[in-house]
């Protein structure tokens, strides 16, 4: 579930690395005081990754099959077979992977929404996101797989 998660980020974090500007971080009303401060670093940044990002997860992963390993996986790739189900008690399992992915960020959002907001701030690339958000102080990640386990 992490990982689904991380790679939505992922993706976000990659198409907004790409905007090369700053911009006022400082209310209109202080006066002469106009501070500005590089996009990347911002917390608006920081909130228009994550705006939505679990709505994002809604009916976009499916169960698909690798063709020639017959293995099946979840996966967004539309250009993939999707895989049939093997009865009534699969499909209730590995039906709705959207919805239960959903779910998953909605909660982990709603634990620890400004931990990820200010590891967005400071970290330019996934991994490095993964690696503070991941690391020994924050514990979010090993919270997370405690719970689902």
């Amino acid at each position: 579930n992490a990982e689904y998660m991380g790679s939505e980020v992922g993706e976000k974090m990659n198409e907004t690395s790409k905007v090369r500007t700053s911009i006022q971080s400082s209310h209109r009303l202080e006066g002469g005081n106009e501070r500005r401060q590089d996009y990347e670093s911002s917390e608006l940044r920081a909130v228009e990754i994550l705006d939505r990002i679990c709505d994002t997860f809604y009916n976009l992963y499916f169960l698909r099959i690798n063709a020639t390993s017959g293995r099946r996986f979840f996966s967004k790739d539309k250009e993939i077979k999707r895989a049939p189900f093997y009865g009534k008690p699969d499909k209730a399992v590995l039906g709705a992977p959207s919805r239960k992915l959903q779910q998953y960020c909605l909660a982990m959002m709603d634990e620890h929404d400004t931990v990820i907001t200010r590891a967005i701030m400071k970290e330019r690339t996934l991994e490095a996101l993964q690696e503070t958000v991941c690391s020994t102080k924050l514990k979010i990640c090993s919270a997370t797989k405690d719970r689902s386990e």
